[in-house]
């Protein structure tokens, strides 16, 4: 008896990547996670770790301008307009909001050493 069922879809089982192939990616994840805020920071390094990330074919425009410089996927301002701006060109949140979450206080850490009581 045979089975008529397929097997199962593995993603990049037998590719081998180029040198260039793999230098371009990392060029292209360095841009893409550089000038945003640490939480569009994650999103983006998710969706390159679980092969999620749709580069752009052409530029995007911006929300602010309306010029057409959007370089990099996932991103509604341009890099001029979320300096002017003070926000973060993916999500639109403020620089000095995120600056006190990115920055947690330092908190006394446990593993510090004690001094023994004489």
């Amino acid at each position: 008896f045979s089975s008529n069922k397929k097997a199962g879809y593995v993603a990049h089982r037998d590719v081998k990547r180029t040198e260039g192939e793999k230098s371009a990616e990392d060029n292209l994840k360095s841009g893409a996670s550089k000038g945003v805020c640490a939480r569009c920071q994650e999103k983006v390094l998710w969706r390159f770790k679980y092969d999620k990330y749709k580069p752009l074919k052409t530029f995007g425009s911006c929300s602010g301008c309306r010029k057409k410089n959007l370089r990099f996927n996932y991103r509604t301002l341009c890099e001029e307009c979320s300096a002017q701006r003070g926000v973060c060109p993916g999500c639109c949140e403020s620089t000095s909001a995120k600056a006190s979450v990115e920055t947690p206080k330092a908190e006394p850490s446990a593993q510090e050493p004690k001094e023994p009581a004489a």
